[in-house]
């Protein structure tokens, strides 16, 4: 029955594409609107009123503001988990991509990126998103951003970053009529030695809505020249996200397109050669792909890169992935496909658009969280991730012997909400298109810390050179660090699907910089037209001021001879609480020259204070790591700074690459948190500051922090067993260090909420104390099933506390006070039951007076007695801190005198 089921989902699979394949295009009719004059003879008006129509603001387009958010039901993961290819360090060893090859000795990345020239690009604080684009020619640069109206704003500059050309926006251009609405691209065309500036907008036709591609083609080589411009009009639509791509027969280009709601996305082509020549009759041509899983919404459209184009009959190509997790079909697998686009002007009959290939890659989830919020930030916001489509914009490139496409898209790398850059490379020697590396690009520094600081990486973009180097850029973004542009690579020649050189931060954030979370939704990167092994990028990154844009060129060189890197300091940790004042830290550095590294001198500083230098000899190969141990420091109590460098590398010859040389890392000594102590998880970071998350699952299931359930406020902790699959994983949340001050008395309590799925499937709840800084553990509670929860009702879906269902937990911790400071863990074991919520964790304590005796209760007489001679009796207990050894009682009858009794105990 299986196989059957496949055949037909084959066969349905056939008739979609020929059904598409045999669509004929619809023709659209350019409109050649005006011939501009020169760009550098022509000075914009700041108070031209056209710029006071605003298509956009800070929430976006603002004729789609009421528009509802595209979102996708999720049908469940064939994986879950960890990303199957993560690239998590740059340490071959460490990574869990399997298939990394271990035929070199590369251990530690290659430190031979280097950033060659950096200018200020265009901004517009009141602007969002920014979506920087650029076109770098022989000798120009083209940038374009959303301007301050909504229309694009552009500048043309040389290569060193002087201005040609006045800041310009689109919509302003002379003899133009429309009104810009941005989402711009640039692009030179080097077969053509032409620029082309695009964005969408209304219609002179019309002058309502954003129902038009406006695409505009200089008349010469200089972009500071005259510029055909072109419109062509959507009839009832809104081609939003346009995306194009320079070919050898025409420009391609691609739409998501919706009216109240999404219609699918369309393939473009714009017969560039009639556009060139400024002819009026220049048309395009349009067919749309609808799927009832929507998985062409992450399509983008094939660039060429270089200057060789792909053999005579290729189709203009246009790639998309198809996530399992957003597909019904149980059968259906992670992949990618191939839309080719074979376009005739003259005879549009005999234009068509199909799929042609389709490739099985590694599992990925897209979906890195449910909103927009989903890259942490330095001050508790975040960024919108774009991990709905393939970035802007995959490559072509034409080797001779074979070609090859790279490509890139944003997943969630971790498993559990962390953003990172799946990149492929597939390729086309003879016959077919096969994937040829695949990985997933989140490296991270291995220690055992909480999450609060992992670095998110998203809105990717990817090129190669005619060496085979793969560059790679992205904004990168973390709970310390605002919205930053990174880049990496590779060389030809280095071990597939890894990212061989180390990470370089081109521009730091120093702001947050955006509205309502919002970020480009698009990034650029080219190779130089004239200098091939020289990348151009621009990219949005986060100031005080608001989204400011960086132009930068990078190189990835060779590794020079002598560069000590340091890679890491694994002790102290900055999200560690330590018991002891007395440390001995641990540093990781290694060798990302081509020479053997046999001398250096380290050196250390608490807080900025006097610097220890101590000298280190050895014999560090080329691309070698090494761990080191340093002399115990004693730390003062409190907050602290540790601050680590290396230098004098084999001796007087020194090091040829000082920038990753020194690192800090901060930490809490000796004091612990101060009693009483609360924690109510309503803090954007989880785990809070000095919480520590460690778990056994195999999917890194761990404590989340949760927004749809809460005993006050509107967070709480949970994990969700919930159709986990992973009997026995355990999850620990684990507290700060708590000091105790010699108190006598100390209670913990806390909130839970859960409900039981199935009588047979139990979770269990365990909270331990360790009172040795987390050696050991001493269990003080241990619930399951019904005994942990308030719900005696059956949920048998994903369960979500009511606030009866809320129940409260209070322990004495009276024996854990001899130590002074200690540390609770609260440990979920999944028995596949349903989830676990934890709210309102509070410590609470108190001094004992040194006596305090107290008459508990009288035992005899009773409040009925049928005697008239009784033996009076009395329950009293010793409420102090000392023993108590003796006390005199006095009692009486009603009236009668006062009689005592001398009591003495032991």
């Amino acid at each position: 029955m299986k196989f059957l089921v496949q055949v037909v989902a084959f066969l349905l699979l056939t008739i979609s594409v020929f059904a598409q394949a045999v669509k004929k295009p619809e023709i659209i009719n350019g409109l050649l609107t005006t011939i501009t004059t020169k760009l550098s003879n022509f000075h914009p008006n700041e108070n031209d009123p056209i710029l006071l129509i605003k298509t956009r603001d800070n929430r976006g387009l603002i004729f789609a503001h009421d528009f509802q958010p595209l979102t996708f039901k999720a049908y469940g993961s064939n994986y879950q988990g960890i990303d199957p290819v993560l690239q998590a360090d740059f340490s071959k060893q460490n990574n869990k991509n399997t298939n990394l090859q271990t035929d070199k000795a590369l251990v530690i990345s290659n430190s031979g990126g280097s950033v060659n020239t950096s200018f200020d690009g265009l901004y517009t604080s009141t602007i969002s998103p920014g979506d920087p684009s650029l076109a770098v020619g022989p000798n120009h640069i083209i940038q374009m951003i959303n301007g301050v109206n909504g229309s694009a704003s552009f500048q043309v500059y040389d290569k060193f970053g002087k201005s040609l050309t006045a800041k310009m926006y689109f919509d302003q251009l002379p003899g133009t009529s429309f009104n810009g609405a941005g989402d711009c691209i640039t692009w030179y065309d080097n077969l053509e030695d032409r620029f082309v500036m695009t964005e969408f907008g209304d219609s002179s036709k019309t002058g309502i809505n954003v129902n038009t591609l406006i695409i505009a083609v200089s008349q010469t080589n200089d972009p500071s020249g005259a510029w055909y411009v072109y419109e062509f009009y959507t009839d009832g639509y809104f081609p939003d996200y346009p995306k194009y791509s320079n070919w050898h027969d025409a420009w391609y280009g691609m739409s998501r397109d919706f009216t109240n709601s999404y219609l699918g996305n369309s393939v473009w082509a714009f017969d560039k050669k009639k556009m060139i020549a400024g002819d009026a009759s220049a048309t395009a041509q349009r067919v749309r792909f609808v799927s009832s899983s929507n998985k062409y919404n992450s399509m983008c459209p094939i660039a060429l890169a270089g200057n060789t184009p792909a053999p005579t009959g290729t189709p203009g190509m246009f790639l998309y992935y198809n996530d399992d997790n957003l597909t019904p079909e149980s059968t259906d697998t992670d992949s990618l496909g191939i839309i080719g686009f074979n376009v005739d002007f003259t005879n549009p009959l005999n234009s068509k658009a199909s799929i042609i290939k389709t490739l099985p890659v590694a599992a990925f989830n897209s979906t890195v969280c449910e909103t927009r919020n989903c890259a942490s930030s330095a001050n508790g916001q975040g960024y919108d991730v774009i991990s709905g489509r393939i970035m802007n914009r995959p490559y072509y490139r034409n080797f001779g012997t074979y070609q090859s496409i790279v490509a890139t898209h944003t997943v969630n790398a971790s498993g559990t909400g962390t953003a990172g850059l799946r990149w492929y490379e597939l390729r086309k020697a003879t016959g077919d298109w096969n994937l040829y590396q695949q990985s997933t690009f989140s490296p991270q520094q291995n220690t055992s810390c909480n999450n609060s600081a992992l670095m998110h990486r998203f809105i990717g973009a990817i090129t190669q050179n005619n060496k085979g180097q793969i560059a790679l850029a992205y904004n990168s973004s973390s709970a310390t660090q605002f919205a930053s542009i990174g880049f990496t690579g590779r060389n030809a020649a280095d071990p597939l699907n890894f990212m061989s050189y180390f990470e370089q931060i081109a521009t730091q954030g120093t702001g947050y910089g955006t509205y309502g979370n919002r970020w480009g939704d698009y990034n650029d990167i080219v190779s130089d037209a004239s200098n091939d092994s020289l990348y151009w990028v621009t990219a949005m990154y986060g100031s005080v001021f608001g989204w400011r844009t960086k132009v930068f060129s990078f190189k990835l060189g060779n590794a020079p001879q002598r560069d000590v890197q340091l890679i890491s300091i694994d002790k102290p940790l900055y999200c560690e609480n330590y018991c002891s004042n007395l440390i001995a830290p641990v540093i990781k550095f290694g060798n990302s020259g081509t020479s053997t590294i046999t001398s250096l001198t380290i050196t250390y500083s608490l807080n900025n204070g006097p610097s220890v230098a101590i000298p280190w000899k050895g014999n560090l190969l080329p691309f070698e790591e090494t761990i080191l141990t340093l002399p115990e420091i004693l730390f003062p109590d409190g907050k602290a700074s540790f601050n680590v460098s290396l230098s004098n590398v084999n001796a007087i010859l020194g090091d040829e690459n000082p920038t990753n040389d020194a690192l800090s890392v901060s930490t809490n000594i000796g004091i612990g948190n101060m009693l009483p102590f609360a924690e109510s998880f309503e803090d954007s970071n989880f785990p809070p500051t000095n919480w520590i998350l460690n778990s056994n699952s195999p999917t890194a299931a761990i404590w989340k922090q949760s927004l749809i359930g809460a005993k006050s406020g509107k967070q709480s902790a949970a994990f969700s067993n919930f159709n986990l699959n992973e009997n026995a994983t355990i999850a620990e949340l684990r507290s700060p260090v708590v000091s105790l001050n010699g108190l006598n008395g100390v209670t913990l309590s806390f909130y839970t909420a859960t409900a039981i799925i199935d009588a047979n499937k139990s979770d269990t709840l365990e909270v331990l104390i360790s009172q040795d800084c987390g050696i050991s553990y001493t269990s003080v509670f241990k619930k399951w099933g019904f005994d942990l929860t308030n719900k005696k009702n059956l949920a048998i879906q994903a369960y979500v506390p009511d606030s009866s269902d809320w129940k409260k937990t209070v322990i004495n911790l009276n024996n854990f006070t001899s130590t002074g400071k200690i540390i609770i863990l609260f440990k979920n074991r999944s028995g596949n039951g349903n989830t676990l919520f934890l709210d309102d964790v509070n410590i609470n304590g108190y001094n004992l007076p040194k006596t305090d005796l107290a008459v508990e209760t009288i035992i005899s007489p009773s409040d009925f007695i049928c005697t008239p001679t009784l033996q009076p009796a009395f329950r009293f207990s010793n409420g102090g801190k000392d023993t108590l050894k003796a006390a005199i009682f006095s009692y009486n009858y009603d009236t009668d005198p006062s009689q005592t009794i001398n009591w003495s105990g032991f």
